[in-house]
């Protein structure tokens, strides 16, 4: 049995989630660097190629692909541990929706009462003879 995708609920996981993620950015640079230097990219010079292309040139290019998808997932997870974090930790410099606002002018859209009248009933918009 297979349990459910569980997603971060405490703000304690949330923060594991984008640290992860944040060290992965940090990460993705060095190990570009550590793949593509010459002694590793020359284990893959060989005299071959692979659909018409040479090995080194797909294996540089299979490198680069491969960091730009981790950047891409790395991004996608911190943005949605800021989203996630910024709907359960609103911005405390905006005022809360909920409270009136100072000194408002009080909602006339809805009359306080309904008017009076000394005339009887159907007699309204009639001018008097």
């Amino acid at each position: 049995m297979t349990e459910p995708e569980r997603r971060p609920s405490a703000p304690a996981d949330l923060l594991l989630t984008a640290r992860k993620a944040r060290d992965a950015v940090q990460v993705l640079p060095i190990l570009g660097f550590a793949l593509l230097i010459p002694p590793i990219a020359q284990i893959f010079a060989i005299d071959a190629q692979i659909l018409g292309i040479p090995v080194v040139v797909g294996f540089i290019f299979a490198v680069w692909l491969g960091l730009i998808l981790a950047a891409w997932l790395a991004a996608r997870k911190l943005l949605a541990a800021v989203d996630d974090d910024a709907r359960r930790w609103p911005d405390p410099t905006e005022p809360d929706p909920t409270e009136p606002k100072p000194n408002a002018a009080p909602n006339r859209s809805v009359p306080d009462a309904a008017p009076t009248s000394d005339a009887p009933p159907g007699a309204a918009g009639r001018d008097p003879p």
